[in-house]
């Protein structure tokens, strides 16, 4: 008896070209020498330097601001990261998008007799799922140990709801319920751990592209300005969701029986198999583990340094003297200060608010030997 080869199964044609065009466009955004990809988040994971990058950066960023300025009449100054939402980014964007057209156009022309991309839609997957992995890990983590944003402090307590931005509010918002951010961050880490699997996959995908939902409307609502980022992240965890989309219908919308899955081994080795399965979840686990405990230091510390902190709050000046004469409390006066708050920063702060409103920041120098400061 002979073997016969498994039939490539028939994809439909509008599934075939959408498929080229999201091969294009994802492997120029993952590799993108500019931005938030995978040779920058390896790289950063290894505690390399990214300079090694600079060659294939520069001939992008050039072309990226030739495009700017000759098909959208738009400069660009600078380049930040190409996952910023600045004029770079969006135009950065538009270019992996022709480019990408344009490699389907070719690529449909050129491969026009093929049936199907099983093999290239699993490497595409498992590149997806190593970048999410590896880039949200960092938010994830940041988040589980409630860093990212800051607790309420004292100057907080001063701002009016007017005089916030509404990523500022947002800062607040999160910054004043530490167990809201941490219950975010567990939340994404369980995602990216239940996609470490191939069996795992799709309940891995549906809580970060849940996760993802909520953090790209956050940052289109309260303008914080890495929505590109975001946004990518979010369609490459519903791209890891598509290939299920019907048999999630079936089950949840039609309540139909649904078909198991089968997961072929990736060895024909037993132990390679279970060595693999040990590194990757051993990796994980370590890298996981490594930015928790950084992070959770630096929280101690900033703890423990503002807990240190004596003269820490809000004092009222009640009266203030300047160059022997005492200055009356005017409301319009930049001279005359209202408030002088005492916290930590870096390192001590205090921050001025005059009568005429607006902080002024410095860093604070205390003696309790003389009982004096010093700005």
């Amino acid at each position: 008896m002979t073997a016969t080869a498994t039939p490539t199964p028939r994809w439909p044609l509008p599934l075939r070209a959408g498929f080229r065009f999201v091969f294009s466009y994802l492997i120029l955004y993952l590799f993108d020498p500019t931005g938030e990809g995978l040779p920058h988040t390896v790289l950063n994971h290894l505690g390399v330097s990214t300079r090694m990058l600079h060659p294939l950066r520069i001939p992008w960023e050039a072309a990226v601001k030739w495009t700017g300025e000759h098909v959208f009449g738009v400069a660009i100054a600078g380049v930040t990261s190409g996952a910023s939402d600045n004029t770079y980014g969006w135009v950065n964007m538009a270019c992996r998008t022709a480019i990408a057209l344009a490699a389907t156009l070719l690529w449909s022309w050129l491969d026009r007799r093929r049936l199907g991309y099983v093999t290239a839609h699993e490497f595409l997957r498992g590149l997806v799922r190593l970048y999410l992995v590896l880039s949200l890990l960092v938010f994830a983590s940041v988040k589980a140990i409630p860093l990212q944003f800051e607790e309420i402090n004292w100057a907080d307590l001063l701002v009016t709801f007017g005089e916030q931005s509404p990523s500022g509010l947002l800062w607040r918002f999160m910054g004043a319920s530490p167990g809201y951010t941490s219950a975010c961050g567990i939340v994404e880490i369980v995602g990216l751990l239940l996609l470490l699997s191939r069996r795992t996959t799709l309940l891995g995908a549906l809580l970060c592209a849940g996760a993802l939902a909520n953090v790209l409307a956050l940052n289109l609502w309260y303008q914080v300005g890495v929505i590109i980022v975001s946004a990518h992240m979010l369609v490459m965890a519903l791209f890891l969701i598509a290939p299920d989309a019907r048999r999630l219908a079936d089950l949840l919308l039609w309540h139909r029986a649904v078909p198991a899955v089968r997961f072929p081994p990736l060895f024909q080795r037993a132990w390679l198999e279970r060595a693999v399965t040990v590194c990757k979840y051993g990796v994980f686990l370590l890298l996981a583990t490594k930015m928790l405990w950084t992070f959770y230091n630096v929280r101690s510390a900033m703890i423990a340094a503002a807990k240190a902190q004596p003269l820490a709050g809000i004092w009222t000046v009640e009266e203030q003297e300047l160059d022997g004469q005492v200055l009356p409390p005017l409301v319009n006066d930049a001279r005359r200060w209202k408030y002088l708050i005492i916290q930590q920063g870096n390192g001590p702060l205090a921050i001025l608010r005059p009568m005429s409103g607006g902080d002024i920041r410095f860093q604070l120098e205390i003696s309790e030997q003389s009982r004096s400061f010093k700005l």
